[in-house]
């Protein structure tokens, strides 16, 4: 039931169309598949909680009620107190959702049917969530509402079928309300919803179960991307610095110097031949202090003259200096990871003039308050729907996007989508962005793969790596410069795998 094996997302029309899949590929119908659902959901809670003796199990009237039913049958045949709380009328099932009510009804399972949500107070060791599964669009109906509101008062944990109530399964934006789960245990495949936007905070320990069915159509869902070595550049035995991409870090105002030695740091420990970076004058003789491998300059036009990819934005700021700085770089038509305070005069510039016209490759890195002014929107409209955020930015400045956070979201502007499969909470915490401009500004410059992929494999090294120094410091102790150190070990290969 580990999420290691899942490599794809899905919607919830390709759900729909796993099912089909599933059915017919395993020669068995549609409800052998939800017998199946249950019996792994209620081997699952009984692994979860072992001590659990009693089940309160919250149902609507779609196939995800369905579920419902047949873990509530299987918990009443495993000698659990069990009720069911069935939303609504009780005679309101159809299909194999009615079959599975009609075979718990027969096992002695009592159902409760109404819309009063002091139906959810009766003492329980765990409220099993079978109200709404991928149907969902729009907002939650009232009655639905305060049943969410109810089971999120109660106690008891709550373990949710396929995804939480009120979580959308295409976006992972939020239905009004949504139940908090412990646990989720989603069936033949994860939905979009469950691993980024605001729905990632509803799921708790997300499981899967294939149900003994995996789908191999990689046309079908989104990538859940992790980080392999295979895809960093190889140096050949007889490569020199030049052959590895010159990087100039642009940025580092006053006060913000730190900003760009932790970028500077970052592109030389993911395999940049040489970096430079184009800060403030004062500014030197502490970068070359801290890291003695970073040529360091205050003129744009020397600059710029021997670089091959610039990394704009990490302390750019947003005084005078920024903006003529990032206006002058920008001229040049270097391929470009814009970043930080680069995106906010992007954006600046995109609201007088439109987005600008480039020749060049451009990795975006926006959070959602960045996407958000890009874009001329609110920030609850870009975590409403990362998906087409990331899509709409792409399509836009014409340019490679990640919209980061809790299951970033890369876009490119030919409609590829990917999700990353790394990252913690403790990555909330400053530099961390300036150290993914640095890592993109190497993979943009090694000039290996196209640019998606260049941006897919800085996005989930850089996670990665946070993840693995986070075992270290724990996550409240993270810091960005930790990241920069794990970084150096997650690109080490055995001298084996070297290129010739």
């Amino acid at each position: 039931m580990s999420l290691n094996g899942v490599n794809r997302v899905y919607t919830s029309a390709e759900s729909r169309l796993l099912d089909q899949r599933a059915s017919a590929t395993l020669g068995i119908p549609t409800y052998e598949l939800m017998r199946r659902a249950g019996r792994a959901a209620f081997d699952a809670l009984s692994e979860r909680w072992p001590e659990a003796s009693a089940l309160l199990v919250c149902c609507g009237k779609g196939n995800n009620a369905g579920d419902g039913y047949v873990v509530a049958q299987l918990a009443k045949q495993a000698g659990f107190a069990v009720r069911v709380w069935q939303l609504g009328r009780a005679d309101t099932m159809q299909g194999d959702a009615l079959r599975a009510q009609e075979a718990a009804l027969a096992a002695n399972v009592p159902v409760i049917a109404g819309d009063d949500p002091d139906l959810v107070n009766w003492q329980c060791d765990v409220i099993v969530d079978a109200l709404l599964g991928t149907g969902l669009a729009g907002e939650l109906r009232d009655a639905y509402r305060a049943a969410v509101d109810a089971m999120n008062a109660a106690s008891a944990p709550k373990f949710a079928l396929d995804l939480p109530t009120g979580v959308l399964a295409d976006s992972g934006g939020i239905a009004g309300a949504a139940v908090t789960a412990a646990v989720t245990i989603a069936f033949l495949g994860v939905k979009r919803g469950c691993v980024t936007g605001p729905g990632v905070a509803s799921v708790g320990e997300l499981l899967i179960d294939d149900l003994g069915y995996v789908d191999t159509d990689e046309e079908l869902g989104v990538a859940y991307q992790r980080f392999t070595q295979n895809r960093l550049p190889r140096r050949a035995k007889r490569d020199y610095k030049g052959d590895a991409g010159h990087v100039l870090i642009v940025g580092g105002d006053t006060s913000m110097a730190g900003a760009a030695t932790l970028a500077s740091e970052s592109a030389l420990r993911c395999g940049a031949g040489l970096v430079t970076a184009l800060t403030r004058a004062e500014h030197r003789m502490g970068l070359q202090v801290r890291r003695p491998e970073v040529m360091v300059t205050d003129d744009p036009a020397h600059g710029l003259a021997r670089a091959d990819v610039v990394a704009l934005g990490p302390g750019l700021g947003r005084r005078a200096w920024g903006r003529q700085l990032f206006e002058y770089v920008l001229a040049a038509d270097l391929p470009s990871v814009i970043d930080a305070d680069g995106l906010y005069w992007l954006a600046d510039l995109a609201s007088r003039y439109g987005a600008p016209s480039h020749s060049a490759p451009w990795l975006l890195t926006p959070h959602v308050g960045e996407a958000a002014r890009l874009l001329a929107t609110a920030a609850a409209d870009i975590e409403a729907d990362r998906f087409g955020a990331a899509h709409e930015l792409a399509q836009r400045f014409n340019a490679q996007v990640v919209i980061k956070g809790p299951g970033s979201v890369m876009a490119g502007p030919d409609g590829q989508l990917s999700v990353c499969a790394h990252g913690n909470p403790g990555m909330a915490s400053g530099g961390m962005g300036d150290v993914l401009c640095g890592v993109a500004a190497a993979m943009l410059g090694s000039a290996s793969g196209d640019a998606f992929d260049q941006l897919v494999t800085a996005v989930t090294l850089h996670s990665a790596a946070a993840d693995s120094a986070s075992t270290r410091t724990g996550e409240l102790g993270l810091l960005a410069s930790d990241v920069v150190d794990e970084l150096a070990l997650l690109t080490r290969r055995p001298a084996t795998e070297s290129a010739l």
